[in-house]
């Protein structure tokens, strides 16, 4: 497969930022590779993501349960 890049000075910076980052001694190489690390990196965002959630979702319904105990505790504390 061959990869045509065309006005490559325009996206100097990046291209040579992209080489260092990759490691890779060719353009073509380092835009192959930071592709394959951005698919990484977009899935390691969602299950990153999804962990959030779920971890909010435990500490809401953590939270709740607290606030139940106490309104609990509370009440019997009044009947005295």
């Amino acid at each position: 497969m061959a990869i045509t890049i065309r006005d490559t000075e325009k996206h100097e910076e990046m291209l040579s930022t992209l080489s260092s980052l990759t490691r890779q001694s060719t353009k073509s190489k380092a835009l192959i590779e930071g592709g394959y690390t951005a698919i990484r990196y977009e899935q390691m965002y969602k299950d990153e993501k999804e962990r959030r959630e779920r971890l909010q979702r435990e500490l809401y319904d953590l939270r709740s349960k607290v606030n139940r105990y106490v309104s609990a505790f509370s009440a019997l504390s009044e009947i005295e």
